[in-house]
């Protein structure tokens, strides 16, 4: 089959950069997947995937968030999220790209992928703006509550008003990610969290747009965030539309499966009746890039299907 890649830039809502966007696309797609990618990657990360669903005729879109991979200019700073409405305004990026798509694919059904803090802007995006036209979302390695946010938004904002919002902050780095390979001693590296594969690790480290320390405004703009996918005012504005959440039950981000739980337990509280969930055993944070990826694609793609009455072979 036949692959389409393409790559353009266009204007960020910041008013400061250039957002990078990648498209995978087949001859003839019978949906589209927008994938929102983690905190300190970039959407080039995800090509094995995303070539999986084109193959199996899904066309697949993504960007750069600010501050990430190729959105950042040669003046900018990677790690950086505009501190004044920051998230806001990468929130509007993602749709700017959602409707970028829509202008040629406005029939086909659209989902919205996000994994890490992709899947947070993904959450986001489902309650804040419910009114655009999502067929679905799909929530990678989230997370439920945490009852330290309150002290790290105070500590964050110290941080800008202190250092800057574009000075990294290692303080909040280590505070955020420090205790992640506690549970995988003796640890080969310091991102052992992410994966069991190790060259999907060494691979992440050698990638210079990868893993970086993000600044105090990205801290802040992520908690800002963090503070209202906690409240049960999100959970209320989601829309009833088909979920699809899953991570691994060795991931720390989501507390080894028990975060991805505390969001199902909420959505259920509200009513929400199409959310299924999956715990994918010793799977650590990205189970995309784990030893069995395969399984996570075909999970994925027969859940699309499921939803669109496509057959599938299994």
């Amino acid at each position: 089959m036949v692959i389409k890649k393409e790559e353009l830039f266009f204007d960020s809502k910041d008013k400061i950069g250039r957002i990078y966007a990648r498209f995978w696309l087949p001859e003839q797609p019978c949906c589209v997947i927008q994938i929102c990618h983690g905190m300190a990657e970039h959407i080039s990360r995800y090509e094995q995937m995303a070539v999986f669903l084109a193959e199996n005729n899904i066309a697949v879109c993504g960007i750069d968030w600010p501050g990430h991979g190729k959105s950042v200019g040669k003046d900018q700073v990677l790690g950086y999220i505009n501190e004044k409405n920051g998230w806001e305004l990468a929130a509007a990026d993602h749709l700017q790209l959602k409707h970028i798509m829509q202008k040629n694919f406005a029939d086909l059904p659209y989902f919205l992928f996000g994994h890490s803090m992709g899947s947070f802007m993904s959450r986001y995006i489902a309650a804040k703006y419910n009114d655009e036209a999502f067929a679905g979302f799909i929530w990678s390695g989230t997370a439920g509550t945490n009852k330290q946010l309150g002290a790290a938004l105070r500590l964050a904002k110290a941080e800008v008003r202190l250092r800057g919002a574009k000075a990294p902050s290692r303080l909040l780095n280590h505070l955020s990610f420090g205790a992640y390979n506690k549970h995988f001693k003796p640890a080969r590296t310091e991102f052992d969290w992410l994966s069991r594969d190790t060259k999907q690790v060494d691979k992440y480290i050698e990638d210079p747009f990868c893993g970086f320390c993000f600044t105090a405004g990205g801290f802040l703009n992520l908690f800002l965030a963090l503070q209202y996918l906690q409240t049960t005012e999100w959970a209320g504005a989601v829309p009833d539309l088909p979920i699809l959440i899953y991570g691994g039950t060795a991931d720390p981000v989501g507390n080894c499966g028990n975060g991805i739980l505390e969001v199902v337990d909420a959505l259920d509280n509200h009513g929400h009746t199409q959310v299924k969930y999956k715990l994918f055993d010793y799977c650590r944070h990205e189970v995309h890039n784990e030893l069995n990826p395969q399984e996570a694609y075909n999970f994925i793609l027969n859940w699309i299907f499921h939803h669109l009455n496509i057959k599938t072979e299994d």
